[in-house]
């Protein structure tokens, strides 16, 4: 008579085995990760409409609540780029309290006057945390506030003094770029431009090279050239006006998206215009 033997059942270390649905819904998880990267990838590279498309499509899927939280902060931060702040907040309220969308909220709320409101400022800071982004928000403001705080405004100079670890760098290029609007738009001496250029120009090389950042770059070149007008050095400005009008094209040719990014185009081209005539450089029109 023979045996019969059992098939043995491989050694787990916790006592069960993943089921077929279990790694089904862990590849569904995975697959909506790698598609909401995909649409921060569109933001980042300027191409809203794209990623608003991409979001419209990915909040009718099923996904855990912070999948779906994630989308509607990067949602709002896109209308955000396109001067849509009705949209903005509203996808901020969706959002529900994700960390990503209380920033676009501060944002808006620091840069945009209709919608300034102390109150509600001091809440979201207080709900972010000491961030670079709450950094970020605080030097907007600082371009408008009398008196300009400057102390702090070096504080959080101090404090980033390099970009922080696990942040990507295009928030701390930024922070460079708003705290060397600062000392441009608030100047009180000449030595005010010198720092506003060298913050600017850090921010500048942070941006990255290539096509990576262009719209970020072609703010910054308009105003580094801004600094250059100040000191009656019309040459330096033509230069730094040309980098920005550059960027801008490149920008707009490459997804012409958005309508500010449009406007910021036509308005680098007639800077660039205006320097060389300042400046006594003949230019093709």
């Amino acid at each position: 008579m023979t045996s019969q033997h059992r098939p043995s059942t491989p050694p787990s270390t916790n006592g069960a085995t993943d089921s077929p649905g279990t790694e089904a819904a862990d590849a569904a998880v995975a697959a909506c990760k790698a598609a909401i990267s995909t649409a921060w990838g569109l933001y980042e590279r300027g191409q809203y409409v794209d990623a608003l498309a991409d979001i419209d499509k990915l909040v009718k899927r099923d996904m855990p609540p912070e999948h779906r939280q994630e989308l509607f902060a990067l949602k709002a931060w896109c209308h955000y780029r396109r001067n849509e702040w009705v949209q903005s907040l509203q996808s901020c309220d969706l959002a529900d309290n994700h960390q990503r969308a209380l920033e676009c909220e501060l944002y808006i709320r620091s840069y945009v006057a209709d919608y300034g409101d102390e109150a509600r400022i001091s809440s979201l800071q207080n709900a972010i945390g000491a961030t670079i982004n709450t950094a970020n928000a605080f030097l907007i403001r600082a371009r408008s506030t009398d008196p300009v705080p400057y102390e702090q405004v070096e504080a959080i100079l101090s404090r980033f003094a390099n970009a922080p670890a696990n942040t990507p760098t295009v928030h701390y290029a930024n922070l460079l770029h708003n705290a060397g609007r600062v000392f441009l738009d608030k100047s009180r001496s000449n030595a005010d431009f010198d720092q506003a250029e060298s913050l600017i120009r850090t921010a500048i090389a942070n941006y990255g090279e290539g096509p990576e950042n262009l719209h970020h770059k072609g703010a910054a070149y308009f105003w580094l050239s801004m600094t250059y007008e100040k000191r009656n050095d019309f040459a330096g400005a033509f230069a730094e006006a040309v980098n920005s009008e550059n960027c801008w094209r490149l920008q707009v040719e490459g997804n012409a998206q958005s309508d500010a990014h449009r406007t910021k185009y036509e308005n680098a081209q007639k800077r660039t215009i205006e320097m060389a005539k300042r400046a006594g450089i003949p230019i093709e029109q």
